[in-house]
């Protein structure tokens, strides 16, 4: 009786201890950084806890993190640590989560909360959860002052120029105000001579400015190097003019809110003439969405000649563009079917959000190659499972450099078409900055038609490819065909300069190297009459008549 008495006190004794402790139960976030930020629109914060449990008995299965969102639904990425785990009793597990904020975000204070569930394993009541309060102030970002002109734009009313046209093209994934890291970017300025005299040398120059007032345009991938500033050269009054910009946007590129802004002056008078105009959008520059296409390669170099049987090297660059981390190991994959390539290279270690990692590569030429161009892929796979040992994502869409491989045997009975004759005329004048055209003739010879394939290579170097009037050309015997190919010459270019022409029937190629000469830029007195040269070179001309017969005159006279 004594012992069950004893029991019975013991008994109470436990539950009471076990009420109190249920009462004081709870789970918390202790050792808390960076919950309470400012940050600017398109930056990257770091949070980071420990999710501490104190005060009871049970365990928590499948405990999950609760992510407020602050800037809407679906808008601002948590990742890091945002995966389930199991909490212990009387424990605590160290939780790392970054947040980013949308380029476009509007400044201001955003507040949430980071909570917390999960499957408690007692029947009993969970413990209490004591959120965590998050605070975010988004920066106003300031105002870049248009002050993009040396010394401030023209008072108006003495600017003879004018830029009425900012017209932006976006050629890859993003849109025109929203570029995605790697997209080719295509920008008209049209700039108007408004004045009343002509005006020699007009630059445009492009700038892009970071909320900071930074101006970033040198980072990106221009065409050619310094085509953030280009020539328009004369532009008489009332006429106009219009500047190309092509670039790419690097792998590395900030994504941010920047401000795009052309200005357009007089070459070495800019403090005098000079004008500016800010494009009427922001423009935003946003990592990759989709995960398939979140690592790439890109910074690809090699030579784009090469010889059959040799070996190729070269080195090139992965990127992570995308959202997310991958961890471990990353493999290359560099292949061309048709020639018998297929390379892997594995790089260890993790590739996370905006990192990069550069590798080397080799591959072997086979002998028995056609000569001709090829694309080689470079394809990456990703985001490695340690228990498959596989990898859970293919680049969608590789990378490619074209190859042009020469030097090759030609199989027998194909021939290079021996009975093609090509010949290739400069048709006008070649100058920097401007157009000009070349006319290339195919006769053939042989005894039977031909369909035979033009196209062009070997340009890009010094000249901008602009038209090509017949590409596709049937070609009876005898008879010959002809089309005129249009280039633009790269500002600075000058001297000789080669371009291939590529004529294909079937899978037959034949290659021909055509030179051309880029006069120089014509120096020292310009004696430009306008549309009244036939009248000046007459009046020339008559004064030297009448100058001649005043000389026989007076000579006559002395006698």
């Amino acid at each position: 009786m004594a012992s069950k008495k004893l029991f019975g006190i013991f008994a109470g004794i436990f539950i009471a201890l076990m009420l109190a402790g249920l009462g004081s139960a709870k789970v918390t976030f202790e050792d808390v950084i960076g919950a309470a930020q400012t940050a600017e629109p398109g930056e990257q914060i770091a949070i980071s806890f420990n999710v501490t449990a104190s005060g009871h008995i049970g365990q928590f299965n499948n405990a999950t993190l609760i992510l407020p969102n602050l800037f809407g639904s679906g808008i601002g990425i948590w990742t890091g640590d945002t995966g389930t785990f199991t909490l212990l009793p009387e424990s605590k597990v160290f939780r790392s989560l970054t947040l980013t904020i949308p380029t476009n975000q509007a400044p201001g204070t955003y507040n949430g909360f980071v909570n917390f569930t999960g499957n408690y394993n007692l029947t009993t009541s969970p413990p209490n959860i004591e959120a965590l309060p998050v605070s975010i102030i988004i920066k106003e970002e300031p105002q870049t002052p248009l002050n993009f002109c040396r010394s401030g734009v023209t008072a108006s009313g003495t600017n003879n120029l004018s830029i009425d046209r900012i017209s932006v093209d976006n050629l890859g994934e993003g849109s025109d105000e929203e570029w995605r890291l790697l997209d080719n970017v295509d920008i008209e300025v049209r700039v108007d001579n408004i004045g009343d005299d002509d005006l020699d040398d007009v630059i445009v120059e492009m700038g892009l400015f970071d909320g900071s007032g930074n101006n970033v345009v040198n980072d990106l991938d221009f065409e050619d190097s310094d085509e953030e500033k280009q020539d328009l050269g004369r532009i008489r009054d009332g006429d106009d003019a219009t500047a190309n910009f092509k670039f790419k946007i690097p792998a590395d590129f900030e994504d941010r809110s920047y401000t795009l802004i052309f200005k357009a002056y007089q070459d070495g008078d800019e403090d005098e003439i000079c004008v500016e105009e800010e494009h009427d959008e922001k423009i935003s520059v946003e990592r990759e969405t989709d995960e398939d296409k979140s690592v790439i390669v890109d910074e690809i170099s090699m030579l784009f000649e090469v010889v059959c049987g040799e070996v190729v090297s070269g080195s090139a660059t992965v990127f992570n563009i995308g959202e997310d981390d991958y961890n471990d190991q990353i493999l290359i994959r560099i292949f061309n079917t048709e020639l018998g390539i297929d390379e892997k290279i594995t790089l260890r270690g993790d590739l996370d959000v905006g990192d990069d990692k550069d590798f080397d590569f080799s591959f072997a030429l086979p002998a028995t190659a056609e000569s001709k161009t090829y694309p080689i892929n470079f394809e990456t796979r990703y985001d490695w499972d340690e228990d498959t040992e596989a990898y859970d994502l293919v680049s969608d869409d590789p990378s490619q450099f074209l190859m042009r491989v020469i030097g090759c045997s030609t199989p027998t009975g194909s021939g290079p078409l021996p009975d093609v004759v090509v010949t290739a005329n400069q048709q006008s004048e070649a100058k920097a900055g401007e157009e000009f055209t070349v006319k290339v003739d195919l006769a053939n010879l042989g005894t039977q038609s031909k369909n035979l394939i033009l196209s062009v290579s070997g340009f890009e170097s010094w000249a901008e490819f602009g038209t090509l009037s017949n590409r596709i050309f049937s070609v009876d015997s005898a008879s010959s065909a002809s089309s005129t190919i249009t280039f633009k010459v790269k500002p600075g270019v000058t001297g000789r300069q080669i371009f291939t022409l590529e004529i294909a029937e079937g899978t037959t190629t034949k290659l021909q190297e055509i030179e051309v000469t880029v006069l120089e830029e014509s120096g020292g007195f310009n004696f430009d009459f306008g549309n009244s040269g036939l009248l000046w070179v007459i009046g020339a001309v008559n004064l030297i008549l009448i100058i001649l017969i005043i000389i026989v005159a007076v000579r006559l006279s002395r006698r």
